[in-house]
């Protein structure tokens, strides 16, 4: 124990530890456990307790919030922003706060009793060397061991990674060969090209192209172009030359400004329109040959039918050819019909999408388009009608007047009226007629 004493202070975490560790040795009976046992358990129970208890309730003694900053916390908040409160309490510095960390570190007691015997003998010196006072005291003769519960590291010489390969690039493949193959020959045909314009312009196979950095430069290489122009002859041939220049409506009104009217001429002279002006005028194309081609096939099947039955052109008229229908051909051409029609209206879709409200179109049906056409076709049916009639009439007569000038058939008498009578229109439609009653 003096030696003890001597080693280390009694302030030293670990005079403390070992001082209660040797009183225990020596205070080892089993009444000294039990009773140790028996005031740890008791409080552990009252620990249990104080903490299924609930938390005593504050109460409060200010008013209650109204909304209303009273005039007492705002002088207080007032004088708060501008005088800043002082730390209160003892200031401690950083040298006291760690002696203080120091002092309440204790090591575990599995550690004290593993390996206090080999960290005594060895950290503590003989009693020849320490019979001196602790001042005498050499810290740094002490040699400390790593305990037994450490980690311990084995120090070892690892050796070099070894040096990555090169790895050979792999063969060229078919698809590129091909490639730069098309690469060369379109560099060649830039160059070629370049090689044109600049043989035109009068420029040398050696200058280089101009990039001019200043306003001066600028022009004067639009004076170069312009000269170069002019002595090659590109201004005789201009298409407004000696005539007045064309204004456009728009340039006179006066709430577009003028900047707004250049920039809307540039834009409509390449070709530049909204998405949904581009899906407009192919809806427009698409109903346009849609209309086309029903007018075109019902002027083909209406006016066949009707010169095949015999109807003469007079016995129709404008109204009633644009109420006549047909529906055998409307039956045999309505999965045709169904299928534009409905084209149509998928590409209708995708314009109102993104067109604005006021220029939404609505869906088309076949009912619509079909009277449409009937209607709109109907002036043009009659005059075919006509045409096909007085031809037939022209041809009717010259044919009378050859077989009455005829002396073989003057002798036949009713024979050769009841022939002249004949006619193929007559022969048509009396078949006609068999084969509907037929059906």
């Amino acid at each position: 124990m003096p030696l003890l004493v001597k080693t280390f202070p009694k302030a030293h975490p670990t005079w403390q530890h070992c001082r209660s560790t040797l009183l225990t040795r020596c205070n080892s009976r089993a009444s000294a456990k039990l009773f140790e046992d028996a005031a740890r358990e008791e409080a552990e129970e009252q620990l249990e307790v104080a903490k299924r208890r609930p938390p005593p309730q504050t109460v409060s003694t200010h008013e209650n919030w109204t909304g209303d900053e009273s005039i007492q916390d705002a002088v207080l908040r007032m004088l708060v922003d501008k005088y800043k409160p002082l730390r209160s309490g003892h200031i401690r510095s950083a040298d006291e706060k760690i002696k203080s960390s120091l002092t309440n570190l204790s090591p575990t007691s599995s550690m004290i009793s593993e390996d206090s015997d080999a960290f005594f003998a060895h950290s503590v010196p003989s009693s020849s060397s320490s019979t001196g006072a602790s001042a005498d005291h050499k810290p740094w003769l002490v040699t400390f061991k790593v305990p037994s519960h450490a980690a311990k590291i084995k120090f070892a010489r690892l050796p070099p990674s070894p040096k990555p390969s090169p790895v050979s690039a792999p063969p060229p493949t078919i698809s590129c060969i091909k490639q730069q193959k098309r690469a060369k020959q379109v560099a060649r045909v830039t160059e070629a090209r370049e090689s044109s314009l600049d043989y035109r312009i009068g420029r040398r196979s050696g200058q280089q192209h101009a990039n001019p950095s200043s306003m001066k430069g600028w022009a004067s290489l639009v004076e170069e172009r312009i000269e170069k122009a002019r002595i090659q002859g590109q201004f005789k041939v201009l298409s407004g030359r000696g005539k007045p220049l064309v204004r456009e409506v728009e340039e006179r009104n006066p709430f577009v400004a003028r900047e707004e009217f250049l920039m809307n001429r540039i834009v409509q002279r390449n070709g530049a329109a909204p998405p949904w002006v581009e899906i407009q005028g192919e809806m427009e194309s698409s109903l346009q040959s849609l209309r086309l081609m029903l007018r075109s096939s019902w002027i083909r099947r209406t006016v066949r039918m009707l010169t095949l039955t015999g109807d003469a052109a007079h016995n129709w008229t404008i109204e009633e050819l644009k109420h006549h229908r047909d529906p055998e051909w409307e039956q045999r051409e309505l999965a045709f019909h169904e299928q534009a029609i409905t084209d149509l209206n998928s590409l209708i879709r995708k314009y109102n999408t993104v067109a604005p409200y006021v220029v939404r179109r609505p869906y088309t049906t076949r009912e619509t388009e079909l009277q449409l056409a009937i209607e709109g076709s109907a002036q043009h049916i009659y005059e075919k009608l006509q045409a096909k009639d007085s031809a037939q009439s022209q041809a009717t007569g010259s044919s009378v007047e050859d077989i009455s000038d005829d002396p073989s058939t003057s002798s036949t008498g009713a024979t050769g009226s009841a022939l002249t009578n004949i006619r193929l229109r007559d022969v048509l439609r009396d078949l006609w007629q068999n084969m509907r009653m037929s059906r």
